[in-house]
């Protein structure tokens, strides 16, 4: 009405004017102003401008054009409303300050011959589509509504690069399908260089690329859309992003840099924990901090510890400890490493953690292993106990403690299964992958130390060949997949191995059998309920934790 147009085509670029919480008509209807100066393509900025601020970029604009806009649009501001900015692709920053002090003296009169509503002008969202007769044109008091709270809402997510990586076998020799009915699939956006990428690129076994990847696809089922009534949107653009998707270590130059400028409104944070320990690693400025929504891991300690003096996850200053003398195997091991100066959150920090990332060995690694209906039955496998690992860590502080505690392990496994009469096989170092999947398929007792963290590929692995497996300090930890069960799904010993004869005599006991074949049948049961990433982002303790957190981001962002 104001520019005397009969008609326009607007293409609404679009997450990110979806997904802000609370749209109100007069930013809809500056938008549509904005179209009528810019052309058909207007991106819509939350970021970096203040609070209250909303920005529309066009990049076809010239400055005279922008500065219209800035008139126009504050003619459909409302007295409490916020300030609407329009500036062209060249406009020089300090350009917005100088048409938000100069549109309000403009606006008056603008405002005498115009209203908050644009009346008959005709728009359409199909932006290679002409504008329609008259008979046609559709009110925009309906187009530009709020939606209505019963559909979904949109969030838009950015998701880092994945380098490529992806759930369709790179084994095509190898029967199995690793996506599962995984529908959609996460597609590799172009990267954005800078933002979030993953340090963890080495293989597609990489736990830390399918940790990204598994939060990628679980971010796009259905079926989580359908319990929190919000549509995500991917976008490779994180300045465009309501939220980003970030590894963990990630985080810190990320709200330092990126969006760094005074009264600027951050993006809120998804964390992707990419390190295969169960200590909650996090600089606790970046913890405490409101944009911070979860940060998702694997596994964690039941206590949801934080790392120890000198960097050291939980697991290595409890074992440091025990080489020193100043602990001992049979105490709490929380409040041992807790009194050890390690960091303990608060309960409100806590709750930041969510454990909702299955392991990579089964998701990936599951489709191509035998059933176990397909090997041995327990009783019949003719290896009592076997170990098969790393033994020399290197010469870090870290490498150096697990390398003492591996050593020490070996010697007293040795001893535990000295004269008993049992086929022990110990391999320090690697094996060939045929010899060492033949092992594990003919082994009752699988003894798998901590390594550079708690959980292991060889865990997994064992289970899913059909041993059982023998675990220090079992009961501490909390695993997405719950393979950590003392009793149910492994054995637990002490973490200084004291009581390792009498778990493995005990468990190789004329008696045990039954029990034994019990917890081998229930972990290799609860393990393949996680095989492929398609059953893996159905498991109901997945989809209730991703309930959560998208439930904690749309409120953040209503």
């Amino acid at each position: 009405q104001v520019l005397g147009l009969q008609a326009l085509t607007v293409r609404l670029c679009g997450p990110a004017m979806g997904s802000a919480s609370s749209v109100s008509r007069k930013w809809g209807a500056a938008l549509v102003v904005a179209a009528a100066l810019g052309g058909s393509s207007v991106f819509l900025l939350e970021r970096p401008r203040p609070p209250g601020t909303i920005m529309l970029q066009m990049p076809t604009a010239s400055d005279a054009d922008a500065s219209a806009g800035a008139v126009l649009a504050e003619a459909f501001r409302e007295p409490s409303g916020p300030s609407v900015g329009v500036l062209g692709a060249r406009a020089p920053a300090a350009e917005h300050e100088r048409l938000s002090s100069a549109a309000p003296k403009l606006a008056g009169a603008q405002r005498r011959n115009s209203s908050t509503s644009l009346g008959p002008l005709s728009t359409s969202v199909d932006p290679g589509s002409a504008p329609g007769p008259a008979g046609d044109r559709a009110s925009s008091s309906t187009l530009l509504a709020p939606r209505p709270s019963h559909g979904p809402r949109n969030i838009t997510v950015y998701m880092p690069w994945l380098g490529g990586y992806d759930c369709r076998s790179n084994r095509p020799a190898v029967p199995g399908n690793v996506c599962g009915d995984l529908a959609p699939l996460p597609k590799n956006v172009v990267r954005a260089s800078g933002f979030c990428t993953l340090v963890n690129k080495k293989s597609p076994s990489s736990y830390g690329l399918h940790s990204l990847y598994f939060a990628h696809a679980m971010l796009l089922q259905a079926h989580l859309e359908k319990k929190t009534g919000v549509h995500i949107i991917p976008t490779n653009d994180p300045t465009a992003a309501d939220v980003i998707m970030c590894r963990a270590l990630g985080a810190d130059p990320l709200l330092g840099q990126a969006f760094r400028k005074p009264g600027s409104r951050y993006p809120l944070l998804l964390l992707i924990d990419d390190r295969d320990s169960s200590t909650t690693f996090m600089n606790e400025t970046v913890l405490r901090h409101p944009a911070t929504m979860a940060v998702l891991k694997p596994s964690v300690w039941t206590s949801m510890g934080g790392s120890c003096p000198g960097g050291l996850g939980r697991h290595q200053q409890l074992l440091l400890l025990l080489s020193q003398g100043k602990a001992r195997g049979d105490e709490d091991a929380t409040s041992v490493t807790d009194m050890a100066g390690c960091h303990v959150w608060p309960k409100d920090l806590q709750n930041k953690f969510v454990v909702a990332l299955p392991q990579v060995r089964t998701v990936r690694e599951g489709v191509f292993t035998k059933p176990i209906s397909k090997t041995l039955p327990w009783h019949e496998r003719p290896v009592h106990v076997a170990f098969a690992g790393k033994v020399e860590y290197g010469e870090t502080p870290e490498g150096q403690v697990l390398s003492k505690y591996r050593q020490a392990f070996l010697k007293e496994l040795e001893r535990a299964c000295a004269g008993r009469g049992w086929n022990v096989v110990i391999h320090a170092g690697r094996m060939l992958p045929n010899k060492y999947w033949d092992l594990l398929r003919g082994t009752k007792l699988f003894v798998s130390p901590w390594g550079w963290g708690e959980w292991s590929f060889k865990d997994e692995e064992a289970i899913l060949s059909g041993a059982v497996i023998v675990k220090p300090g079992a009961s501490v930890l909390r695993s997405t997949i719950p393979m950590y069960v003392p009793g149910k799904t492994c054995l637990e010993v002490r973490v200084d191995f004291a009581d390792l004869e009498e778990v493995l005599a005990n468990a190789l006991a004329e008696g045990s059998r039954r029990r034994m074949e019990h917890i081998q049948a229930r972990a290799y049961e609860v393990q393949r309920e996680y095989v492929s990433y398609g059953r893996a982002v159905k498991q109901p303790d997945i989809v209730a934790a991703w309930v959560d957190v998208i439930g904690r981001i749309d409120e953040a962002l209503r």
